[in-house]
Formats: structure tokens, C-alpha cells, sequence
């Protein structure tokens, strides 16, 4: 009996420090080109009209629900002729380079939830459209509540425009939709 109760301790102390080396953060943010196809890179011709959307996922939060976000991007020198932003929620405040805050009086309940739009010419310098952290509020999700809930998002990836996106900062679930199918391919007879 004591060996199994010691066992069982030190297993579970394993999946502790596991779920401590390799964190999933639910509400996520990314940049998306074709939304909701999570498409992450695009690879234009020099003058062609780029749209970077920056998308809000929840799918796999509690709650499912958003009324605010704050971050901010950053273009690569060159990459980007006459760059942008387009809200797609009721205001914006501040500025998409220095840090914007995007609301709604609403509620945002389905996702993936496209917030806002960067538009630009490829100049044809390769590079990227960076989600960053706004200065005063940063990585702020605010749910619906009364008074609302401050979240944390991660980055899940930025944009990449005529090269491969540079990966985001959430953690990656070792079971998710994509892999299950293929864990479960190794135990079939």
C-alpha cells in the first residue's frame, strides 16, 4: 500500500512539472490572412494588397466571451507601403503601432473573431506583421462580465509575409484535434 501511494505521488509530481515546461494558454491572438483558415503566412507579388487580420480564438476558453482587447503591431522596415488599421469592433483607442485598445459594447461570442484588419502594399522586402504587447494593458483580454474579467492572451503566431511566420508564445497541447487521431493510429490492431 505505501509503494503504491508513493508511486501514484511521483507520478502525479511528473504531470506537474510537464504541465509547468509546456503551459497551454487558452484565449489566444493571432495574425490570420484568409480568416478562419488559419493561414499565418502569404507570399505576394511586389505592389499586391496585403490584409493582415488579427484574430481572437476563445474556442477551447471559459468563457467564451469578449468585449475588449489590447496589443500592438509592428511591421518590418520596408516590408509595408501606407499601412492601415482597420477596427472591426465598435472603438479604438490609441494606436496600432504605440498600443490599441479595440471595444465593443456587445459581446463577442463566436470564434475565430477576426478584430481588426492591417492593410498594405508589399513593398517586397520579406518580413512580418508582429502582434506585440500593449504598453499600459498588455496581452488584456476583457470578458463580459459585470465588472469584467481581465484575461490573458498568448500569441499564436504572427504573420509572415513572403517567408514562413515566426511562431507564438502559447503552449502547445500534446493532445489536441490535430495529433489525437495519430496518437490513437499507434494502439489500433
Amino acid at each position: 500500500m505505501r509503494v503504491t501511494a508513493i508511486v501514484v505521488l511521483a507520478v502525479l509530481a511528473c504531470g506537474c512539472l510537464a504541465a509547468q515546461a509546456n503551459p497551454v494558454i487558452a484565449d489566444q491572438i493571432y495574425v490570420d490572412f484568409d480568416p478562419p483558415q488559419y493561414r499565418h503566412w502569404v507570399n505576394p507579388d511586389p505592389g499586391e494588397l496585403v490584409n493582415a487580420y488579427v484574430v481572437v480564438d476563445l474556442t477551447h476558453s471559459y468563457p467564451q466571451e469578449f468585449r475588449e482587447v489590447s496589443f500592438a503591431l509592428s511591421v518590418t522596415p520596408g516590408m509595408a507601403g501606407n499601412p492601415v488599421f482597420t477596427s472591426f469592433l465598435e472603438s479604438a483607442i490609441g494606436d496600432w503601432r504605440t498600443g490599441i485598445t479595440l471595444r465593443t459594447t456587445g459581446c463577442v461570442e463566436s470564434f475565430p473573431a477576426p478584430v481588426g484588419r492591417l492593410s498594405f502594399t508589399y513593398q517586397g522586402v520579406p518580413g512580418d506583421v508582429k502582434i506585440l504587447d500593449h504598453p499600459t494593458y498588455p496581452r488584456w483580454l476583457v470578458d463580459c462580465g459585470t465588472p469584467g474579467s481581465i484575461h490573458i492572451y498568448c500569441v499564436r503566431s504572427h504573420g509572415g509575409v513572403g517567408k514562413l511566420p515566426i511562431a507564438g508564445d502559447c503552449g502547445v497541447n500534446p493532445v489536441d484535434d490535430a495529433s489525437w487521431g495519430a496518437i490513437k493510429a499507434l494502439y489500433r490492431p
